[in-house]
């Protein structure tokens, strides 16, 4: 249900072809709101799950010997864990300047004339590359699950893919979908641990 749920509700903040006067009366929508709460929660539950995964994984790789794979592993948990505490830094700040869950003057604020949007875009990338990077001697096809292209509508779309990308999800968007996606993008991170993590333990 949350990634069907999910998928929907990016494609609702995707329809940058209306009005501010009519976004801002959607998104106030009491049913919208909720929606975007109940998905909000599953991501939480899902970052649980994943965390969960890691520390067995941890100590399944500590059990193996293998220095390699161990410092790969260290490396992967490390970047890994740095960009989770960045991207939690960023919802704890749309959380605390939000009035309530359907303003929508405050992700717009921080994610987009503060540049946060583009300092999260060019973190996720650093780490994409990163993990691929260190799953090389691994595998071919690195297990990332990081997607950076833009999900902007033809309508909305600039030309500009990082632009697109960041006003597709943060542009004049109410707090609980911004703080949403956020979970959403913490989450692809700890599952691109936990994926990199079970492939090391296979080789």
């Amino acid at each position: 249900m949350s990634k069907r749920m999910y998928i929907v509700l990016v494609a609702i903040l995707a329809l940058g072809v209306m009005t501010y006067t009519a976004w801002q009366a959607r998104m106030r929508n009491s049913e919208i709101l909720t929606a975007f709460e109940q998905v909000n929660r599953s991501m939480q539950e899902q970052q649980d799950s994943l965390h969960s995964g890691a520390v067995i994984t941890e100590k399944d790789m500590q059990a193996t010997g293998d220095e390699s794979r161990i410092k790969t592993w260290q490396a992967l948990h490390n970047v890994s864990t740095q960009t989770s505490l960045y991207i939690d830094s960023l919802s704890h700040l749309i959380e605390s300047h939000s009035t309530d869950d359907g303003d929508i003057e405050v992700a717009d604020r921080i994610m987009i004339h503060d540049r946060n949007g583009l300092a999260l875009y060019h973190r996720l990338a650093e780490y994409k590359s990163l993990a691929d990077s260190l799953m090389k001697p691994y595998t071919a096809t690195p297990p990332t699950v990081i997607d950076l292209t833009s999900a902007q509508t033809s309508e909305g779309k600039t030309g500009n893919n990082t632009a697109d990308w960041i006003n597709a999800y943060f542009h004049q968007v109410p707090s609980v979908a911004a703080i949403t996606i956020l979970h959403k993008f913490r989450n692809d991170v700890d599952a691109t641990e936990n994926m990199c993590s079970k492939q090391l333990l296979q080789k």
